[in-house]
């Protein structure tokens, strides 16, 4: 064989060679690609795919159910505590109502001495009880209630949690009831004032201090019937008058305190009859 036939011998092998590479590629990608397959999946009937979506459904619907049981577990012990501080309450008010009636008692007792006193005929010879009952029946001490679980409940919007229906709109209106005092104590104020102006044209300032209820023994420190800046008859008639006005609202407040404490006897007993408390 000469050169020429070894070199075309050769060309032709490499091209043999080359075929067979390309063949063998070409099978072992095709071998691979089916290796490679989508496995056959199994499809669910329309009864499985309503099983698992009623199982979920339940699964949710238990979780809310189990949820809503602790909230309303929860919301009745807060009642119950609402309830038993507010019976706590409303028995403290009635001793604090006792105490009330007391004092409108002597109170209205001393505007009624004192009012005697301004319209004695001719002049005033016991000054020194005219000082002493002009001094402490002025005075006064605004109503107030035991509202701190009432602040809470309706701060916190927790009366809704009260279940009893009648009790809510009872407790409003016992509390509530407070505002028309605090009316009538805000008109005797100014009374009280139109007061004083009217006793010191009447009395010494120095020796009607001197009998303030807050000093010991005042009465008898001061000495034996101090005189007055003016005996006038008009202005102890001014002074009468004024008087006659405090007494009135004085009066007024007492009425209103005694209604109030009625209200909050019946409140106590209904929340009583309501959450079986009577023994409590």
């Amino acid at each position: 064989m000469n050169e020429e036939e070894k070199i075309e011998q050769s060309q032709e092998d490499e091209k043999t060679e080359a075929v067979n590479l390309t063949s063998d590629i070409n099978t072992s990608e095709i071998k691979t690609m089916e290796v490679h397959h989508h496995p056959h999946v199994e499809k669910k009937s329309f009864k499985e795919y309503l099983l698992e979506g009623l199982m979920i459904f339940l699964a949710v619907t238990m979780g809310f159910i189990a949820e809503n049981i602790r909230e309303g577990i929860i919301e009745r012990q807060k009642e119950h505590e609402y309830i038993e501080s507010i019976v706590e309450d409303l028995k403290e008010d009635q001793k604090y109502f006792d105490e009330r009636i007391n004092y409108f008692e002597n109170k209205l007792e001393q505007l009624d001495t004192l009012i005697n006193i301004a319209n004695t005929k001719g002049k005033i010879e016991n000054t020194k009880l005219f000082y002493y009952y002009g001094n402490v029946a002025a005075r006064y001490e605004s109503i107030v209630l035991h509202t701190g679980t009432i602040d809470e409940i309706k701060n916190g919007g927790g009366l809704h949690l009260i279940r009893k229906q009648k009790i809510p709109k009872r407790m409003m209106e016992y509390y509530n009831y407070l505002n028309v005092i605090k009316n009538v104590e805000d008109r005797m104020s100014l009374t009280d004032d139109k007061y004083r102006q009217a006793f010191i044209e009447v009395a010494d300032p120095v020796v009607f201090e001197s009998f303030s209820p807050w000093k010991s023994n005042s009465r008898i420190d001061i000495g034996t019937n101090p005189p007055l800046r003016n005996y006038s008859q008009d202005a102890l008639a001014k002074l009468s008058g004024n008087i006659l006005f405090m007494r009135v609202l004085r009066s007024r407040v007492f009425t209103l305190v005694e209604e109030l404490q009625k209200n909050g006897k019946n409140l106590l007993a209904l929340i009583q009859k309501e959450y079986h408390l009577e023994n409590e």
